[in-house]
């Protein structure tokens, strides 16, 4: 046992054991240098007999160098890479130099290390020991915390060490801090004095104890401070780290000079291999015998071959304490030995090294860092990349090339995920260049990130001005950018300037033909239709289809989910499902899941209005979690309302209030009150389902009052009218609901989409005043509904109908289209509404049985998702691979359906998904 450590072996012996039993683990210890982060991941090593322990040391020399850390972590299991699915291959392949590079999401390679991962602990269990991660490069953290995200049902667990957030980048500290953690602290003063105690200082007691005090508990302070013998310590008060640097730092200035002139090659040279230390020691006159003194000194240790420093402070000390031109002969040095190898990672160490001994601008040297940086984002470390061009940009000379390598720096900072050193950089390009174009497309890019980034409304009004500002230069350019402000402000509801921005794009590019202007015409066709023009929305998606056919579904434009949310506006929901099943499935196929989101939200309506609830639920829910670890602020509010709107139908209250909540919360913030609207239609929802007609009305009049002032009229995108209507003639506002149908029935003339139609029909049966008029209203709402797919509607309305009818006292017409309504609602898992149409049923006389067929259990959302991809026909390793899991956690989930629902095979699982009612949701 450590002294002074119960509390943290017994966490990593839980870990261990869990691990064991096919229960993943993870966890990281932060705590200040010298606290014993790496002792405690030592122990944990040895703690986990039988397991195959896979040791990851974070270099701070190896930082920027894209996939390193990865590289060691996965070496080990390269035999393994085969059995990956074909697109995961690829992906670590190229991030790993042991295939051709391939471009594509960022996160394609984090979810092939999770099933690399998991591909291992099927043969062994697995202890993933990581130490010093804040020194990971960035590719290789995003990947391993991504794929820690997701262990569940495997046999690993994963132990990171880091230091405390206030000594990390803030990059790092974003993708630690999703992580579970516990915080190393000092040794308690018994603890400290028995550390002290074992190692026989010959010490006073009462210096002892001043010792104790100066270390505050850290352990490798209390042994550096211990072994200054008697000597008065500095008076100044300093972090422990700083003063045991300083401790360091008089014990290296003790050795030779040649020592330390090996031992910076050694601090420059970071984890790379034995012979290129080697070499680079016989450049510099020296031999790995210069080194000897140092080990003696217990400054270096010699591990398995591999000479390292005794701490990183000891690096840090040494690496500090060296003048700059030394550090930058060393790494000069370095560069060097790279620059004979000719395999991809010795070129990139090579640029690495030779950035790093460069003083000043140097075009040849920026240019090779260049190159370099374009092979890093060709394997998806987008971050490196950026770094890279950065870097090159600051060796390049003043002017325009500077200034385009800034560019194409922003340029990554979405795939990068990195978007506010994004807008730094492109704040820096319009200091550099006064060139037009480059400004021009600064500004875009720009634009770009505020709009998707977290900043909708100052993001497109930045690019309509710009697109102003660049119209008679260029007025094609300006149009694109017409283009994609017309998408945000569509997405924002704000139908006017939607419609205006586009109508302006397509005539600019008039003379162009439809295979060049497809995204302008997709997107305009979108604001016809959302702005209820339906003939002319259809004649120009008709134009776009064949080229549509061909559009990359992967392209960051999302052209398909634009094209697939217009035939939605029109009520054509077989050509939205197609396109969007399309692109969702192209983006699981290439592991993209930062263009998930946005696809995965898009389906979830169409499933939605469709009546296809359970995967409604299970697509939304997805989209919000990937929302949130890709950083797509914008996005992670669309798919929160939608959710909302799903789990309003649901009866949810709880999970729909919290997400409503926080969409309402994210709006405030960044000036999107559209999702404000949307929220307040999810709950006025939830409140016509429970029952509380005046709530219901006033969140409602919200988000009707914002319809009307930014002349949205698409009732697919913000349905607030019927329920509206409903909503105040149930809270005996009869008057005001008069008023609310006049604009729903005037709509619903103008466009003639037939669920429109059909509601406004409801609603006017629901304000007659006379039993003729009623009927027929009801019996025109019904045709309306036979021509569309929204079960949902169809459902309220025969409520609607059959509540009204039994207070004509027409009981058996009342019991058939109660009975109906009751139905249709089960199936959908409408909970509430099924309680509503129960009751009408008991007021007739008639007892409905509650629905009992798939037993008291409920299915959790992740069960869900993993049962609606098996009843689809995936198997285990295609559902795994399809949502991002191991296939072990498929098969864990997969376990616990069977028995909520009482089902023994997938036979009855597809029956039960595709044909029978839905199950009630968690």
């Amino acid at each position: 046992m450590l002294i002074g450590r119960a509390a943290e072996c017994d966490q990593l012996r839980r870990m261990i054991a869990e691990a064991g039993q096919e229960r993943a683990s993870v966890l990281v210890l932060r705590g200040e240098p010298g606290i014993g982060k790496t002792t405690l991941l030592r122990f944990a090593t040895e703690a986990a007999d039988g397991f195959r322990v896979l040791p990851v040391q974070g270099h701070e020399s190896e930082a920027e160098t894209p996939f390193a850390g990865l590289s060691w972590l996965c070496e080990p299991l390269t035999a393994l890479v085969p059995q990956l699915p074909s697109r995961q291959a690829q992906a670590l392949n190229g991030a790993l130099y042991l295939g051709p590079a391939t471009g594509g999401d960022r996160l394609a390679v984090a979810v092939a290390t999770l099933t690399l991962l998991a591909a291992a602990a099927d043969e062994r269990p697995l202890l993933v020991a990581i130490d010093d991660a804040h020194w990971l490069d960035v590719p290789s953290l995003e990947a391993i915390v991504f794929a820690a995200r997701r262990l569940q049902a495997e046999s690993i667990a994963l132990v990171l060490t880091a230091r405390p957030p206030e000594d990390v980048p803030a990059e790092v500290n974003r993708l630690l801090d999703a992580l579970p953690e516990m915080v190393v602290a000092g040794l308690d003063i018994g603890s400290a004095r028995e550390l002290l105690a074992a190692q026989r200082t010959g010490l006073s007691l009462e210096v002892l104890d001043g010792r104790v005090a100066e270390a505050a508990g850290n352990p490798l302070a209390l042994l550096e401070l211990s072994a200054l013998g008697e000597h008065a310590l500095p008076v100044e008060p300093l972090r422990i780290g700083r003063r045991l640097e300083q401790t360091f730092g008089r014990r290296v200035e003790a050795l030779l000079p040649s020592t330390r002139q090996a031992m910076l090659l050694l601090a420059a040279a970071g984890a790379s291999a034995a012979d290129v230390l080697g070499r680079a020691l016989v450049l510099q006159g020296l031999s790995a015998s210069d080194l000897e003194p140092a080990e003696t000194a217990g400054l270096l240790v010699v591990d398995r071959g591999v000479v390292r420093f005794l701490h990183p402070l000891v690096r840090s000390a040494l690496y500090q304490s060296a003048s700059p031109a030394e550090r930058r002969a060393a790494h000069r040095a370095i560069a060097e030995v790279f620059s004979s190898l000719s395999t991809p990672r010795a070129q990139e160490q090579y640029a690495c090294h030779l950035a790093v001994a460069t003083l000043g601008p140097d075009e040849a040297v920026a240019a090779v860092l260049d190159n370099a940086a374009e092979a890093a984002a060709a394997r998806r470390s987008y971050a490196t990349a950026m770094d890279m061009h950065e870097r090159s940009a600051r060796l390049s000379p003043p002017g325009d090339t500077r200034a385009r390598r800034l560019l194409k720096a922003a340029h990554l900072s979405f795939a990068a995920g990195r978007q506010n050193f994004g807008l730094t950089l492109l704040h820096q390009v319009l200091e550099e260049t006064s060139e037009w174009r480059l400004r021009a497309e600064a500004q875009q890019v720009r634009c770009r990130i505020e709009m998707w980034g977290g900043q909708p409304v100052v993001g497109r009004d930045m690019l309509i001005a710009e697109a102003d500002r660049v119209e008679a230069a260029d007025p094609a350019w300006s149009a694109i950018m017409r283009a994609q402000a017309a998408l945000m402000s569509a997405a924002l509801g704000e139908q006017r300037l939607a419609a205006t921005a586009a109508r302006q794009a397509v005539e600019a590019l008039a003379d162009l033909p439809d295979s060049i202007t497809m995204p302008a015409l997709v997107i305009y066709a979108l604001t016809l239709a959302t702005g209820g023009d339906v003939p002319e929305a259809r004649s120009v998606l008709a134009r776009c289809e064949p080229h549509l056919a061909t559009s990359d579904p992967l392209a960051n434009e999302q052209i398909l989910l634009v094209a697939a949310l217009a035939w939605e506006s029109l009520e054509e929901p077989a050509k939205a499902r197609r396109l969007l099943e399309h692109a969702v499935s192209s983006a699981r196929e290439a592991s993209a899941a930062g263009l998930l989101p946005y696809e995965l939200r898009g389906l979830a309506l169409v499933q939605w209005h469709c009546g296809n609830w359970a995967a409604a639920y299970a697509n939304a829910h997805d989209a919000v979690g990937l929302a949130e670890e890709t950083d797509r602020q914008t996005e992670l509010q669309h798919a929160l309302v939608t959710l909302a709107a799903i789990e309003a139908g649901m009866g949810h209250a709880g999970s729909c209030q919290a997400n409503a909540a926080r969409a309402i919360t994210l709006s405030k913030r960044t000036g999107a009150q559209v999702f404000e609207a949307h929220a307040a239609n999810a709950l006025g929802l939830l409140e016509l389902g429970n029952g509380n007609a005046p709530e219901a009305a006033r969140h409602l009049e919200f988000a009707g009052a914002f319809a009307t002032a930014h002349g949205l009229r698409d009732p697919v995108l913000l349905n607030w009218a019927g329920d509206l209507v409903e909503a105040l003639v149930k809270a005996g506002e009869t008057s005001r609901g008069l008023r609310a149908h006049e604009v729903l029935a005037a709509e619903a003339e103008r466009t003639g989409r037939p669920t429109e139609s059909a509601v406004a029909a409801r609603c006017q049966g629901l304000l007659a005043t006379h039993e003729e008029a009623m009927e027929e209203a009801f019996t025109q709402a019904l045709a309306g509904h036979a021509r569309a797919v929204q079960p949902f509607q169809e459902a309220r309305t025969r409520l609607l109908h059959g509540e009204l009818l039994r207070r004509h006292r027409r009981r058996a017409e009342a019991r058939a289209e109660l009975t109906a309504a009751l139905t249709l609602f089960d199936r959908l898992g409408a909970e509430p509404w099924s309680a509503q149409a129960r009751d009408g049923l008991r007021a007739t006389g008639l007892t409905a049985r509650p629905r009992n067929e798939l037993g008291p259990q409920q299915l959790t959302p992740q069960e869900l998702r993993i049962a609606l991809a098996i009843a689809e026909g995936a198997t285990n390793v295609e559902a795994a691979a399809q949502l991002f899991v191991s296939a072990k956690t498929v098969e864990y989930h997969l376990s616990s359906v069977y028995r909520k629902l009482g089902i023994r095979s997938r036979t009855q699982l597809v029956r039960l998904l595709s044909n029978g009612p839905r199950p009630a949701l968690a």
